[in-house]
Parts: C-alpha cells; sequence; structure tokens
C-alpha cells in the first residue's frame, strides 16, 4: 500500500510538473508575443511621428512660399489702368477660333471697372464695386446661363457680362 501511495504521489508530482512546464512555456510565448505586438506599436508609432514631420515640413515650405509671394504681391505695384484693352489670341486654349477679342470684353467692362496689370495674373478687370466695399464677392448677385458662346455670367448688379471662355483665358 505503501509503495501504491508513494507511486500515485509520484505520477502526481510527475504531471503537476509537466503542467507546471507547459504553463511556462505557454507565458513563454505569451511574453514574445507581447514585446512582438510592443515592438510594431513602437515601429508605427515612429512612421507615425516621421509622417507627420515630413507633413509639417511640407506646410512650412508651402506657408513660406505664400508668404514670399504674398510679400512680392504687396510690394509690386499693381499697376496703372490700361490705356488699350490686352491684345487677344486668334484661338483658346481648345484651339477653336475666338470669335470675340479682349476689346470687345474690354469696352463691355470698362465702365464697370478698371482694368489692371498684375505681375501673378497679368492683365486683370478689377469692378469698382471690389474698391469700394472689402465684403464685395465675385458671382454672387447674377446667375450663369448657357447661350451660343458658351456659359455667360449674367450680373444682377450692373449690365455686363462674363462668359467661362474669357475667364480662362
Amino acid at each position: 500500500m505503501k509503495k501504491f501511495f508513494s507511486l500515485s504521489v509520484i505520477i502526481s508530482l510527475t504531471i503537476f510538473c509537466s503542467c507546471q512546464k507547459q504553463q511556462t512555456e505557454e507565458e513563454r510565448k505569451a511574453e514574445v508575443e507581447r514585446q512582438v505586438q510592443e515592438r510594431l506599436a513602437a515601429e508605427r508609432q515612429a512612421q507615425s511621428e516621421q509622417q507627420l514631420a515630413q507633413r509639417q515640413a511640407e506646410l512650412d515650405a508651402r506657408e513660406k512660399a505664400l508668404a514670399e509671394k504674398q510679400q512680392a504681391a504687396e510690394s509690386a505695384p499693381v499697376g496703372q489702368a490700361l490705356e488699350t484693352p490686352p491684345r487677344a489670341s486668334g484661338t483658346d486654349t481648345a484651339g477653336n477660333v475666338a470669335t470675340a477679342s479682349y476689346s470687345t470684353f474690354f469696352r463691355n467692362l470698362e465702365p464697370h471697372g478698371m482694368w489692371r496689370e498684375t505681375s501673378n495674373y497679368g492683365y486683370v478687370w478689377q469692378p469698382r464695386e471690389a474698391e469700394r466695399s472689402r465684403s464685395w464677392r465675385p458671382y454672387t448677385n447674377g446667375r450663369w446661363v448657357y447661350t451660343d458662346a458658351g456659359w455667360t455670367w449674367i450680373s444682377g448688379s450692373c449690365r455686363c457680362t462674363v462668359t467661362r471662355a474669357a475667364i480662362r483665358r
């Protein structure tokens, strides 16, 4: 009976020890998995921080370029009123022959504003209302209408019209 009892105790201890080893091995696997996940998270964090730093550098460069452009625009004279309208090319960007010249737009728009030359855009037309009021916004009082010449803006405040073809040039 003592032998049977000691044999059962030895078997029980062996099973217990083997279970302990399995748990320990499972714990080791879990620890390795946890470490792998921590490293992956750290790599993702570093990559994210690098992307944010790169985006911030790009934004800073854009802000600097815009500030320089604005400084150049502010320091350059806006221009004087034109004596004659700018010359129109014979074709538009699609290669179609132009049916109206810039002089048509010059004559139609001149009573309502002033043609100016800018360093960034060349000749531009500035409505008198834009000079008078800082709250003035283009294309808010009127509507776009499709005509034989294409889409045309019909202003509600004056009798001037602007076609999109003229704006694109």
